[in-house]
């Protein structure tokens, strides 16, 4: 018999995970007991509704597991208009730690709707405000607001901007945003916020004529 104790938190309820059974026995019991702990916290658990599938449970060891818990309460945080401390180490190799499969699409898509297409975490928004303290600042394709909303938590002087059109792809804004091109809020703002943040450019060449426009502007 083999003992693991490993706890999570989700949704400010804390659980624990004990009594580890032998070989086979040991994920099924870990995959049941985190299951029924995720029912009912959260009406769209993209983990619950995962291990409570026998063959894609088994699917994930230990370590897998407790990544993906981590994840599931960072969502939570996010659903409840809160930016997460810190996100896993390990989450750049999110999709190589778990498995190729479409759990990893869905909880990435919600990841994307509740904030944003980077994962914005405030151990690193204060890095970034500790830069831009005292500076102004405009936040160009915005989408959801997130980085802005982060950073004038902080105190910081920033604008976000965004031309929406991705249309209701986020379930709801987290700060003002100021409808507007990426190119006409550089010309209209450069002067008087030199400033520029761009943390997740759309495909194509905005990110270029948006560099040669600052350039060319200031």
């Amino acid at each position: 018999l083999a003992k693991v104790s490993l706890q999570y938190g989700v949704a400010d309820l804390p659980f624990k995970i004990h009594q580890i059974l032998e070989r086979s026995a040991c994920m099924v019991c870990i995959r049941q007991k985190l299951a029924h702990s995720f029912h009912g916290l959260r009406g769209r658990s993209i983990l619950h509704n995962f291990l409570m599938n026998k063959e894609d449970g088994m699917k994930m060891n230990l370590k897998q597991l407790e990544i993906y818990s981590k994840m599931e309460e960072n969502l939570s945080l996010l659903r409840e208009h809160k930016i997460p401390e810190s996100y896993p180490e390990e989450i750049g190799n999110f999709g190589d730690l778990l498995f190729e499969g479409m759990i990893v699409f869905k909880l990435r898509d919600e990841f994307i709707k509740n904030g944003s297409f980077s994962l914005v975490s405030m151990n690193w928004v204060r890095c970034l405000a500790d830069y831009l303290k005292d500076k102004k600042c405009v936040e160009l394709m915005a989408g959801s607001g997130i980085l802005s909303y982060g950073l004038k938590s902080l105190g910081i002087d920033v604008i976000a901007t965004d031309d929406e059109s991705y249309g209701d792809y986020f379930y709801n804004k987290w700060t003002d945003i100021e409808k507007i091109d990426a190119l006409d809020a550089i010309r209209k703002y450069i002067k008087e916020r030199p400033y520029i943040i761009l943390s997740w450019p759309e495909m194509g060449s905005k990110a270029y004529e948006i560099l040669m426009l600052m350039r060319e502007l200031n």
